[in-house]
């Protein structure tokens, strides 16, 4: 039984989510209601001004800050004037009244010049480290890197305001006017002409949080508890917890004092990294002086814009600390990213009572979409953090905590609540967004839509309380059975929210044989048995055929790797009786029990042979085993999302751990073999900045026990077109076994570090991909059938496609690829390199896959 490793069919369940008609504004009888737009502008310029403070006017209290347009929605009651702060410009003092619902605000720049930086201007130089004052001063920010960054308070705590909003930019025009979609043109309003001036954008997707944080440097840890939160629901048949862990994994906490700064699953080059001065060019553009704090505006662009690396620029402060007042930077529209077009972050960090500085309010903007003028998406982070505390004792209690903690506050859900504590009001088109989808999720035109979304998405289509699929099994072929049609569905819970049934029947046109798949699961927890965490009992009963050193249990089908199976035809029948117990805990341990009684026979042109005592070969039947086993997986941190039909993990830099044990007992329902199986394997993402990304999996087990071939490791082949991940690409299906055996496979992404710096190639975007895959591994001689014919069945053995055991050198193949071709395509080259005396091999290979990447 396995855990992970078998295909755990997960989908979307029905989540309990913080839905509220958005109202503001509300006040008492004696309250004066403020609903004001306020745009800042240069005084002498006339240019909208952007992230500018807005507070109340004692200062204590941050109401917010002025975007990219240097709009600010100001929507509070009980404030009678506003004080208004911006870096470079004077302080200035408003009084609010009822009367005009726009007001317009000129910040006059105070500008003064420091003596102990000169700006100067010339003629341009070649652009040199040595002696350079810009590159001094990133010096000294690198050098006090330590006591500014959050980790120097050996203990702190804040108050969060999380905000995450995404648009539809350049939303086709012949959709918003077709008469068939009128009934949703309360949808369709692009009402939202802000975020990135110039662009109106429709609103699509909203979530808030409000949460406690806490952080301490020895050890490094930070947790939370969430005070709130709230989202938009779209409905039962869309995971919409999963696409919130999607969204926050792309937005992630930006922390510029850390060396390499993850975006998109990858890692960009912090400006102020150790390294920064080897790839980023840094130039002074002037020095202010802000409330009585000298700080340096520093400019800086990437020496290669084609890496990944920002250019933009920062305020740093000249009070010996060195620290950053404020940064913003954004990628350069060379880099190679995939389906990000742009991305953008502001940062604003404010004085603790200490003088320290720490991270007030975050911006972070993303255009998503496959080519520039085409429809895209924009992805919108903000974070406003209040109430600083620095070296307080913190409860134990919260550092065992194992991930952040909800609090079920039913306060949380009405509206006086998000109007307190929402710290950053919501922009016009924002404000709409709860209301709206909450409306469209009601609407039956739009459930039909979602129905069919989570159809092609899962593979099963809804009716009723059954679901019919999955689609893409419906349809089968390989050499033994010949056309293959299949048919199958499940219960949902609304059938049952404790027991749970599904199953498939196909029919083989060409060996004439049914072939049935049927499990019955109860679980323990009454919730959907495809959502984490999963407490279920399930008993499975299946007949049906697999490929040698392929899964035994073929819930779904899969017409593509059958299609790749080519002339082979050397299958196994599988005759099944499976019991699972699975229990996953919400630290993301699982523990998982079973028992799997199973025989095997041959079909196809072989057969299982033994020499006899007489010395003849004689034919056997079938091959039956009885085992119990036990799975332990550890995955830290784990995201998913879920749809109807499986889990798509999001990836992240933690290791997954997952151990197997099997145990075959003799005489248990007429087993027929003892022996033991012990399997390891664990994988890991290494994240290297600019160099790339490398995927790491080592695998290994150990069988003891004398048993015949078809129960040792048959290592996974490939004879197909396609590209394995999980295989070996130029192994033939059934070319080496082991009883014992370790393999390591490393593939490393590299993010176009090379084809960048190629002038034409790099506009194409393409990345370069190398990996390596390498297995040791061997057979004890107790199962070797070569030296126990008369107790062990022979090895299958055809003159071109002979079984091998390992012996004394491992197999190794090695692969270069380029991926992001057409944004979905990957293509690698592979090299065998042992082994090369073997008939009927590949020696060299293409193969292509379909993949994308962000």
């Amino acid at each position: 039984m396995k855990i992970n490793g078998r295909k755990i069919t997960i989908s979307s369940k029905l989540l309990i989510c913080f839905i509220i008609v958005l109202l503001i504004g509300i006040g008492n009888i004696t309250a004066q209601s403020i609903n004001k737009k306020i745009i800042i502008i240069d005084s002498l310029s006339l240019e909208p001004i952007v992230n500018v403070s807005i507070l109340n006017k004692n200062g204590d209290k941050n109401l917010g800050y002025t975007n990219e347009a240097g709009i600010f929605y100001l929507k509070y009651d009980n404030i009678n004037s506003i004080l208004i702060t911006a870096i470079g410009y004077e302080n200035t003092d408003i009084s609010l009244t009822k009367s005009d619902s726009i007001l317009q605000i000129k910040l006059k720049p105070r500008l003064s010049n420091l003596n102990d930086v000169i700006v100067t201007a010339g003629k341009k130089k070649k652009y040199r480290n040595k002696n350079n004052p810009a590159v001094e001063l990133i010096r000294k920010v690198i050098e006090h890197k330590p006591e500014n960054d959050i980790n120097y308070f050996p203990t702190a705590s804040y108050d969060e305001y999380a905000k995450l909003s995404f648009f539809v930019d350049k939303f086709p025009k012949w959709i918003s006017k077709s008469k068939i979609l009128k009934k949703y043109d309360f949808v369709l309003r692009k009402d939202d002409t802000v975020t990135i001036p110039g662009k109106n954008l429709l609103p699509i997707y909203l979530e808030e949080s409000v949460s406690k944080n806490y952080t301490r440097n020895k050890p490094k840890s930070k947790n939370s508890i969430v005070k709130a939160e709230k989202r938009v629901d779209y409905g039962k048949f869309i995971d919409i917890r999963g696409i919130s862990s999607l969204f926050n994994r792309l937005f992630e906490d930006i922390n510029i004092y850390n060396n390499n700064i993850e975006v998109f699953t990858k890692q960009f080059l912090s400006p102020i990294s150790n390294a920064g001065p080897v790839w980023y060019k840094y130039f002074i553009q002037d020095t202010i002086e802000d409330d009585g704090l000298k700080l340096i505006r520093l400019h800086f662009v990437p020496r290669n814009d084609a890496d990944l690396l920002f250019n933009g620029e920062m305020y740093i402060t000249l009070d010996g600390r060195y620290a950053v007042k404020s940064i913003e930077f954004q990628t350069d529209d060379n880099i190679n990213l995939g389906v990000v077009r742009n991305f953008s972050v502001v940062q604003r960090f404010n004085k603790d009572s200490a003088g320290h500085f720490y991270l007030g309010y975050s911006d972070v903007t993303s255009d998503f979409g496959l080519y520039k003028k085409m429809t895209g998406l924009i992805g919108r982070r903000v974070i406003n953090n209040t109430g600083f505390q620095s070296g307080m004792p913190i409860d134990d209690s919260i550092w065992k905590m194992n991930e952040d903690v909800l609090l079920r506050n039913p306060k949380s859900e009405s509206d006086t609540f998000w109007t307190s504590n929402r710290s950053i009001p919501l922009d016009n088109g924002e404000s709409h967004v709860y209301e709206r989808m909450d409306s469209l999720r009601k609407m039956k035109s739009f459930q039909r839509a979602t129905d069919w979304f989570n159809t092609i998405t899962s593979g099963y289509k809804t009716f009723g309380k059954v679901q019919a699929g999955p689609i893409q099994s419906f349809i089968d072929y390989n050499p033994v059975e010949g056309f293959k049609p299949r048919f199958g569905g499940r219960t949902t819970p609304d059938f049952n929210k404790s027991l749970y049934f599904n199953g498939n029947l196909a029919y083989g046109f060409r060996d004439e044989r049914i072939k049935y798949f049927g499990r019955a699961t109860y679980a323990f927890n009454h919730k959907s048995i495809y959502s984490y965490p999963v407490h279920s009992l399930s008993i499975t009963k299946i007949f049906d055929s697999n490929i040698p050193g392929t899964s035994d249990i073929n819930e779904e089908g899969n017409l593509f790797f059958a299609s790749n199976s080519g002339n082979f035809n050397r299958y196994f029948y599988n005759n099944i009786i499976q019991v699972d117990y699975l229990k996953e805990f919400d630290d993301h341990w699982a523990i998982g029990f079973g028992f799997k009684d199973k025989i095997q026979r041959t079909t196809g042109d072989w057969a299982f042979i033994r020499n006899n005592p007489l010395g003849m070969d004689s034919t056997y039947p079938s091959i039956k085993s009885a085992q119990l086993t036990m799975q332990v997986r550890w995955a830290p941190h784990e995201q998913f999302y879920q749809n109807g039909a499986r889990r798509l993990k999001i990836p992240n830099a933690f290791p997954v751990f997952t151990f197997d044990f099997t145990k075959g007992i003799k005489g248990l329902f007429n087993g027929n073999y003892d022996y033991n199986y012990f399997h390891l394997n664990i994988q890991k993402r290494v994240y290297m900045s600019i160099i790339g990304m490398s995927k790491m999996t080592l695998d290994g087990g150990y069988l003891t026990g004398r048993v015949p071939w078809p129960l040792l490791v048959i290592h996974t082949g490939n004879q197909g077109l396609g590209y394995s991940i999980t295989g070996f690409n130029l192994m033939n299906y059934m070319e080496f076994m082991s009883d014992h055996y370790a393999s390591f496979s490393i593939e490393h992404l590299f993010n176009g570090l090379f084809f960048n710096r190629i002038p034409l190639i790099k506009k194409l975007k393409w990345r370069e991909i190398a990996g390596a895959k390498i297995l040791f591994g061997g057979v004890r001689n107790e199962n070797n059938p070569n030296l126990n014919q008369n107790v062990l069945l022979k090895l299958p053995y055809t003159t071109n496609a002979p079984t091998y055991f390992l012996s004394g050198k491992p197999y190794v193949e090695l692969s270069a690829g380029v991926s992001n071709i057409l944004k979905f395509l990957r293509v690698d080259l592979i090299k065998r390199m042992t082994y090369l005396d073997h008939p009927d091999i590949n020696k060299w290979s293409l193969k292509a896959a379909i993949n994308f990447e962000l």
